[in-house]
């Protein structure tokens, strides 16, 4: 099964860089494709962190919007792309902020089934409220 992987970026240079440091030590198999998709960025340590990171397994495609377009846009424009141009069979998409556990991605694949929609999501700060329901800690 052939894994993409979408991270829209904008600016947050010390939450890219503890998602990168964590992207980097994720358990991948050997031909997925990473997404970084730098919208726009303007501080430029986020876009040498953009520019500079690469993983010791996957392939990394790097797009830029010129413009700010938003995460709608950025996930879209990464869903064409790796569904589309690389024939992924699962694209998972991470924030920029977000550090992600070595086996993530694995646990994702195991639940994984064709035709659904799969979400992870983790969350250890105070800002983890949706209309009023606070997220389990600790879930994938």
């Amino acid at each position: 099964m052939k894994i993409g992987i979408i991270i829209p970026i904008h600016n947050r240079p010390q939450y890219l860089k503890d998602c990168l440091w964590s992207l980097d030590r994720v358990i991948l198999p050997s031909d997925t494709v990473i997404l970084l998709i730098n919208d726009a960025s303007t501080d430029q340590k986020a876009i040498d962190l953009f520019n500079n990171f690469n993983h010791p397994t996957a392939k990394i495609q790097r797009d830029i919007f010129q413009t700010n377009q938003g995460i709608r846009k950025a996930l879209l424009h990464g869903y064409e792309t790796l569904f589309g141009l690389f024939k992924c069979d699962l694209v998972i998409n991470f924030d920029s902020d977000a550090v992600i556990r070595p086996d993530a991605v694995e646990k994702l694949i195991d639940t994984y089934r064709p035709c659904t929609i799969l979400t992870g999501f983790h969350c250890t700060t105070k800002k983890c409220k949706w209309l009023g329901t606070t997220f389990n800690k600790g879930r994938i």
